[in-house]
């Protein structure tokens, strides 16, 4: 059985001119240790899954089920076991952490709040939290604007493992950092989740960032995923064209500028009016009638890839 179980999920949004199904039939799965990529373009709804699955985004449709149970509609107290078991770590660490809380303050508050009454027993915990995040515990009266960015993700991935979950969403942990302290984050995720037994969602647009750290990877396109694969299946044979794209667009040298454009993708297309059949179609040179007028469903290659795609790559 799953950690986590995700089926048939839809999240909408209300937007001028329309509404936006941010995720649209999205199913997913998640064991416990595992790391499960997500990965896509701005825009395409990874972030509202991440944070639908959190509670943070209500759900228009579907099931989310973590260690068996039904967590899709429970609100108030009925949600806070499950609070302690699955946390998020945002994209900007600049945003996410409140500036009038000095560090203890923000480590210590969930403490407080699952019961911990005792602040000797919040300090303790804290303050083996920050060791653990490579941080001093001298650090914990300082306030957010005294960090560097790198130590302020180091503080928020602390903040995340308070109540020791068993699951984390991150959502673009490393895409505000500079590229010396993407690795160094980077590195830290990969030790807690050998440590703790932690398994991972890890949202990115950056394929060569999901390649490094995750078991499998979902790769989503305007709300929908095309392509499920373990890293290295989807890294050395991608079967969707929009992966190809992806993989195609990562620079051979990271020291060279990103690539902004992907080379087998063509023009852009709106998310609140997306296209009929398949949505990748527009941008796809291997397009044919039956892609613009038949949703492909994902169909099994091997017993761990998995394409929606009328003409998978060979």
């Amino acid at each position: 059985m799953s950690l986590l179980s995700v089926e048939d999920l839809h999240v909408r949004h209300s937007v001028p001119g329309g509404e936006l199904r941010a995720v649209e039939g999205v199913s997913l799965a998640v064991d416990a240790g595992e790391t499960v990529g997500l990965v896509g373009e701005s825009g395409c709804g990874k972030s509202s899954l991440g944070k639908a699955i959190l509670h943070l985004l209500p759900v228009a449709d579907g099931t989310i089920r973590f260690g068996g149970a039904d967590i899709t509609h429970l609100t108030g107290r009925s949600l806070q076991p499950f609070r302690r078991r699955i946390q998020m770590v945002f994209q900007d660490p600049y945003a996410s952490l409140n500036p009038r809380q000095t560090v203890f303050d923000a480590l210590a508050r969930p403490l407080l709040v699952h019961g911990v009454r005792t602040r000797a027993a919040r300090r303790r915990s804290v303050e083996a939290l920050m060791q653990s995040v490579s941080l001093s515990p001298e650090m914990l009266a300082r306030y957010p604007n005294e960090f560097s960015g790198g130590q302020r993700q180091r503080i928020a991935i602390a903040r995340a493992m308070v109540l020791q979950p068993e699951l984390m969403v991150l959502d673009e942990p490393v895409s505000a950092l500079d590229v010396s302290v993407q690795a160094q984050i980077l590195n830290l995720l990969m030790d807690l989740k050998r440590d703790r037994g932690l398994a991972y969602v890890f949202i990115s647009h950056d394929l060569s960032v999901v390649r490094y750290v995750a078991d499998r990877i979902y790769v989503m396109y305007l709300g929908r995923i095309v392509e499920v694969a373990d890293q290295h299946s989807l890294w050395t044979s991608p079967r969707h064209h929009y992966t190809r794209a992806l993989i195609d667009a990562v620079p051979k040298q990271r020291a060279q500028p990103r690539c902004s454009e992907m080379s087998d993708a063509i023009g852009s297309v709106s998310a609140v009016t997306p296209p009929s059949g398949c949505r990748f179609h527009p941008r796809c040179r291997a397009a044919t009638d039956l892609c613009r007028t038949a949703v492909p469903l994902l169909q099994t290659l091997s017993a761990t890839h998995h394409v929606a795609c009328h003409h998978p790559l060979s």
